[in-house]
């Protein structure tokens, strides 16, 4: 289970007693759930080892998204922006592109 957009350390202990599996930080600043990557590694660091946080990003380019998920110890990032498949490889963290389907065009794009 995967719980997204925590805030603060209680609801990040809550999820992880809940059996949560990864925890989501939000680095979307229009987001009323988005941290700031000193907020997001001050939780990674206060919930230790066993945490794996996965943080979201939303049009951050590909050097941003290396930067923040290296000091905030992100174990995988969600990435919502038109990165190359190739770019997202060489995040240098686990990362996946994540892509709004508006239909089966979105779903035969090549560039997925």
């Amino acid at each position: 289970m995967t719980v997204c957009g925590i805030t603060s350390y209680e609801d990040a202990r809550a999820a992880l007693d809940a059996g949560a599996d990864f925890l989501g930080a939000v680095f979307y600043r229009y987001s009323p759930r988005a941290l700031s990557p000193a907020g997001a590694a001050d939780l990674v660091r206060r919930t230790g080892a066993g945490a794996r946080w996965i943080g979201v990003f939303v049009h951050h380019g590909a050097e941003g998204v290396r930067r923040i998920a290296r000091a905030c110890g992100l174990w995988a990032a969600q990435v919502y922006a038109p990165l190359p498949r190739a770019e997202i490889r060489r995040l240098g963290v686990r990362a996946v592109r994540a892509t709004r389907v508006r239909g089966p065009a979105t779903l035969a794009r090549s560039d997925l």
